[in-house]
């Protein structure tokens, strides 16, 4: 028989593992970033600083169809997880890890930033949900996907695997926090501003860029933790 002990032991080295999993993800690191920033408007953000920003996502001038929802967006992340089991018991293992995004605008109340979404580390909320297995076949959307990722929904003999789909989207419309360097820039179009809402006005017009910089990419959430 196992001693309590050991297995009390057992049990909180497993839990302590899942905390340090769960501490360490790119998801949680970029939501405690984005936490630890001050907050500033778009007008007053200083030049050459680590700044967030709090506003309206804002479509730039390319969009994303998101894989699973096809809602149109600027940043999607999507997981896909396959249903193992070993012996007695089965568990989700990893098998997509999917996201893109584009550059996109964030407007708030004082003027808009240009997002720059190369190296983006996005913390999107899951909420778009799907799942394929015995009695329920995955739809041909579903199958194309998986096709691209080089899987499939079903097993040697034919016989549907148990999977889970998530994904979730930064889409025009909705609120979102933005943490990256600010960047003052002379504004190569400056008839698109609108009154010049978000530019400064100089003997050139100046409108803001939100860019990686030394200490890393561009972190960008909807979730509602980093929204206040």
């Amino acid at each position: 028989m196992i001693s309590p002990l050991i297995l009390f032991a057992a049990l909180g080295a497993v839990g302590a593992a899942a905390l340090g999993a769960w501490w360490f993800s790119p998801y949680q690191q970029t939501l405690r970033a984005i936490r630890a920033a001050p907050l500033v408007r778009v007008a007053d953000a200083p030049d050459g600083q680590l700044v967030r920003i709090l506003g309206t996502l804002r479509a730039g001038t390319r969009t994303l169809d998101a894989p699973l929802s096809q809602l149109t967006c600027a940043a999607y992340r999507v997981e896909v997880d396959v249903r193992v089991s070993t012996g007695k018991s089965s568990s989700w293992r990893s098998l997509i890890r999917d996201r893109e995004s584009v550059d996109f605008v964030v407007e708030d109340e004082t003027g808009r930033a240009i997002v720059k979404a190369l190296q983006l580390e996005p913390a999107i909320v899951l909420d778009h949900h799907q799942r394929s297995g015995t009695w329920n076949d995955a739809t041909p959307e579903l199958d194309a996907y998986l096709t691209r990722h080089g899987h499939k929904s079903t097993d040697f003999f034919g016989f549907n695997k148990g999977m889970r789909y998530q994904e979730g989207v930064l889409e025009p419309g909705e609120t979102v926090a933005i943490l990256g360097l600010a960047r003052w820039e002379d504004d190569p179009h400056p008839g698109a501003a609108r009154g010049g809402a978000g530019y400064r006005e100089t003997a050139r017009r100046k409108r803001l860029v939100i860019e990686p910089s030394a200490l890393g990419p561009v972190r960008a959430s909807d979730d509602p933790s980093v929204l206040s």
